[in-house]
């Protein structure tokens, strides 16, 4: 809140602008990416090792951050506050118990004859929204209506006159605010002129 709280918006910004956060959809819809907002094993924090996968996505309403199998095998993302039964491994070095992680097929057939036919949370997840240069975003302002990635291409996130976000189609037009330096804003087109 610090940082909304130092935001000078220019005077001729009388509705939303572009911030430079967004979640980049070619690192977790329907792969196994590396950027940091890509699909992660709860147990270790990191990204696939394999590449292994049998994921479906659509970041539906933009808050779908958990995975669960279904009865198929297949994994679907889901809201994380949605109640299924879930799948745990206890690790070989510790005697702690983790949710599945999954890197080959031979693994996933394994969860799927335990699941017995129920739905289950396995250990995938991801955090979305990032900021332009990589680095993640902890800090979420939304506003209360937000978050529905409309058609499946809100990507992008606008900032409003009381410093409350929403998600956009990032390639709808419209003015930015940009972090450091003096630009003319006037001559800026688009979020790369940034």
């Amino acid at each position: 809140m610090d940082d909304i709280d130092q935001l000078n918006r220019p005077s001729f910004i009388e509705e939303w602008a572009w911030i430079g956060l967004w979640d980049d959809p070619k690192s977790w819809k329907g792969v196994m990416g590396s950027d940091s907002n890509s699909w992660r094993w709860s147990a270790t924090g990191s990204t696939s090792t394999t590449g292994y996968h049998n994921l479906v996505t659509d970041f539906r309403f933009a808050r779908e951050t958990c995975v669960f199998t279904d009865i198929s095998g297949q994994w679907l993302d889901a809201g994380c506050s949605v109640i299924y039964y879930f799948i745990c491994y206890t690790g070989k070095e510790t005697f702690f118990s983790y949710l599945a992680m999954i890197e080959n097929e031979e693994e996933n057939r394994n969860v799927t004859t335990v699941r017995r036919g129920h739905e289950a949370w396995i250990g995938l997840y991801r955090g979305p929204w990032m900021w332009s240069d990589g680095s993640n975003s902890f800090f979420r302002n939304w506003i209360s209506w937000a978050l529905d990635n409309q058609y499946n291409r809100q990507h992008c996130v606008t900032d409003h006159p009381d410093h409350r976000w929403d998600d956009q189609d990032c390639s709808v037009q419209g003015h930015f605010i940009c972090q450091g330096g003096k630009t003319n804003l006037n001559s800026l087109r688009n979020l790369s002129d940034c």
